[in-house]
């Protein structure tokens, strides 16, 4: 099956769903793997969750998790919903800190329970926290999203000129860089594309300055 550009996430998804229900979405060792049936019903609940939480489709969302099949189908339906910023659960405190302070994060989901420095910097911050918690029936749900309290109303701006959206892409392991000067744009755009990954290039320029011909 092809995908139409203008697909979302979800609608990619819904229609695996409603073709082959029952073929293996997910995989991952030590669990069971999940069919698109099963990962559609998740990413509902999740969705849905995210909204009663107070969660937006501009808020950003940090996820500090271990790599696996919770992992994957949260960032999905994270992503269906708001916007995703997945950060190594080995990161150091002071590391925790500086992302969610400079990347304006309006949300953590960390494992419930779990004992992560990225914890002891939302609430430092009076980020909410957002707790997981893994489903002891896999086929029914893999797991249930809770907060300990709603987060006030969704922010309706699409862009903040005071959000460092570079560091975001650096977070997830792409080349980044901030441009302010006509004249970086060009060099910027170009290392960009040689660089072989997802790229963010954050440009605040004056639109009225000259531009340079390179």
């Amino acid at each position: 099956m092809s995908a139409r550009r203008e697909e979302t996430i979800f609608q990619f998804l819904w229609q695996w769903a409603k073709t082959t229900p029952a073929a293996i979405a997910l995989a991952s060792p030590g669990h069971e793997p999940i069919t698109y049936r099963q990962l559609l019903d998740q990413l509902d609940s999740t969705i849905e969750s995210l909204r009663e939480i107070g969660i937006g489709r501009n808020d950003r969302i940090a996820i500090v998790l271990p790599n696996g099949i919770e992992m994957a189908v949260l960032f999905l339906g994270v992503s269906c919903a708001a916007i995703s910023v997945p950060l190594n659960p080995s990161y150091l405190e002071n590391e925790f800190e500086f992302y969610l302070r400079d990347i304006g994060v309006k949300a953590l989901v960390v494992q419930s329970g779990a004992q992560s420095p990225a914890v002891l910097v939302a609430q430092r911050h009076g980020i909410p926290v957002i707790e997981l918690v893994s489903s002891s029936n896999a086929a029914a749900a893999l797991f249930t999203l809770k907060a300990s309290r709603s987060i006030s109303s969704a922010s309706q701006h699409t862009v903040e000129p005071d959000i460092r959206y570079e560091k975001i892409m650096s977070a997830l392991g792409g080349h980044a860089e901030f441009v302010d000067r006509a004249e970086q744009l060009g060099p910027a755009l170009r290392r960009a594309m040689a660089s072989g990954k997802a790229a963010c290039v954050n440009v605040q320029v004056d639109p009225y300055a000259p531009y340079p011909n390179d």
